[in-house]
């Protein structure tokens, strides 16, 4: 098991492939395993270094009971001491729900880690995040059940995996609302 530890908290890692190096971030509730189910790390791992990481409050993480320990800053300081610990300078992006919020936030706050950024189910403006909040009130299976009743019957590991959320943990992911990180970011990722 690959692990850094970033600011005292011990964010679990996986690379696979060689090539360009590209970091998958996965969404809320979520694992890195998403990127593997969904069908991305076979078809880029053998053009790509694939770094994939467990969100802190998610995976095989470590799971603080601080909401500030949840900030965007955080996320990003953690991909940043993943990319260190690999001696990666710069990495190609993708991020996912959550993990483009993340994204979003590494292109605002630093930059010169970016070759290129690919984001899906986010954006980079303030949000609200109270529906999210009254969603992770509930138990596990209720968070199945709402998930199910978009998507339809999940598969039993990817089921598994949802129940599996530690809930306290994403109630303090979603803890504070969004802010804003549009502001020159296409300007900071062109520099």
């Amino acid at each position: 098991m690959a692990q850094v530890v970033s600011e005292g908290i011990r964010i679990h890692y996986e690379v696979e492939g060689s090539g360009t190096p590209l970091v998958l971030l996965h969404g809320l509730a979520d694992t890195l395993d998403g990127w593997r189910d969904a069908g991305w790390v076979g078809a880029l791992r053998d053009h790509h270094r694939l770094v994939l990481i467990d969100a802190r409050g998610h995976g095989e993480s470590d799971r603080p009971r601080r909401p500030e320990a949840y900030a965007a800053e955080a996320y990003v300081r953690d991909v940043v001491a993943v990319l260190d610990a690999l001696g990666i300078a710069q990495a190609h992006v993708a991020g996912y729900s959550l993990g483009g919020v993340v994204a979003f936030a590494l292109a605002h706050l630093a930059p010169t880690r970016l070759r290129s950024l690919v984001v899906g189910g986010a954006h980079p403006y303030a949000e609200d995040l109270s529906a999210f909040r009254a969603l992770l009130a509930g138990s596990a299976d209720d968070l199945v059940q709402f998930v199910e009743a978009r998507l339809g019957t999940l598969p039993e590991h990817v089921r598994r995996r949802l129940e599996g959320n530690d809930l306290e943990a994403l109630r303090l992911v979603v803890a504070g609302d969004r802010r804003d990180v549009s502001r020159g970011l296409a300007e900071r990722v062109r520099e």
